[in-house]
């Protein structure tokens, strides 16, 4: 049946169009008859071409991939934290836990890797935060409260100082408790986890 409106056939008829870019001329002159014939053949080339550009456009659209954790190959990376400043160091951290720099990185599935930080104790901050910075918790407990300074802190529990920098980079919910996990924080030089062989990871000047 010959169509002679221009919408049937765009809604009717594309999706029944196997167009590839190669055959784009041969594809052309088979579809002259589904319009008008009255039509000059500057209007009905024109036409012919918008809609098949318009196929062809449809058909190169990729679909969106989506990981899965049965897919994702899970990776140990070692970071030395020697003058490395918390805030940056912990943005490059958070980014290896959620898996954002790999090119398969989903929101909802663990893609990140394992993490391991050397030489927690020697992290610096910037400016005053030595003097003026301080870590707060509170039991909800009447005199529960307790304000620690960055000094006794680092004294006291320095692999506290990035770990709470970093938690607070993950998203609030069981996957980003669960990516917190994989994160190993020790305040000297040595970790127990040679036997994953862990790969070095290099900080940059910034950092």
């Amino acid at each position: 049946m010959v169509r002679n409106d221009f919408t049937d056939f765009e809604f009717g008829c594309q999706p029944r169009l196997g167009i590839e870019n190669d055959n784009f001329a041969e594809v052309s002159s088979s579809y002259i008859g589904f319009f008008h014939t009255g039509l000059d053949d500057g209007k009905r080339d024109s036409k012919i071409r918008f809609l098949l550009e318009s196929v062809l456009r449809d058909r190169m659209i990729m679909s969106t991939f989506m990981a899965k954790k049965q897919t994702v190959q899970p990776e140990w990376y070692v970071i030395d934290a020697t003058d490395a400043v918390v805030g940056r160091l912990a943005v490059k951290i958070a980014n290896l836990l959620r898996g954002k720099h790999r090119p398969d990185y989903t929101p909802h599935c663990d893609t990140g890797t394992y993490v391991i930080v050397v030489n927690a104790e020697k992290v610096k901050f910037t400016g005053k935060k030595w003097e003026q910075k301080s870590y707060q918790t509170y039991s909800h407990y009447a005199g529960g409260q307790k304000i620690i300074p960055a000094q006794e802190m680092l004294a006291k529990k320095p692999e506290e100082i990035l770990r709470l920098a970093v938690k607070r980079m993950i998203p609030r919910n069981r996957l980003g408790r669960y990516q917190m996990g994989k994160l190993k924080i020790y305040a000297g030089p040595q970790h127990p986890h040679q036997g994953q062989q862990p790969k070095a990871f290099q900080l940059s000047h910034e950092a």
